[in-house]
């Protein structure tokens, strides 16, 4: 019995968190529109990659996938929504007139670092 008990506990103790699923996959805005777009990340840094490679998060407050900015909040960076909803790759022109920087793969890099090396995390929103 005990060493079932020494199992189940050294099991837990060497899980560790998997990548995201990565294949694309169709999310839906709250007006109905959609667009394809791949899960990324891992517990330390977590985000939607669309076929453009643009990075994307949830905004809760506006139920949207949103085009993703990096945001400072008690001296450490996260990813947050920038208030610009994803289009279609048809309207993407359009969407890259918004005034955000796109999030280039470098810095996208270094947050991840960053996040990799501090227990703590700020919420996303």
């Amino acid at each position: 019995m005990y060493r079932y008990i020494l199992f189940f506990c050294l099991s837990f103790s060497l899980l560790n968190a998997a990548p995201a699923f990565s294949k694309t996959r169709q999310f839906k805005q709250s007006s109905g529109e959609s667009f394809s777009a791949k899960v990324m990340g891992d517990e330390h840094l977590n985000y939607i990659l669309t076929n453009d490679n643009e990075v994307v998060v949830f905004n809760k407050e506006s139920n949207n996938y949103d085009y993703a900015i990096i945001a400072k909040k008690n001296n450490q960076r996260y990813l947050a929504p920038s208030g610009f909803k994803v289009m279609k790759a048809s309207s993407n022109s359009k969407a890259r007139s918004n005034p955000f920087k796109k999030i280039t793969p470098k810095e996208l890099q270094e947050l991840y670092n960053e996040r990799r090396q501090t227990p703590q995390y700020i919420p996303t929103h």
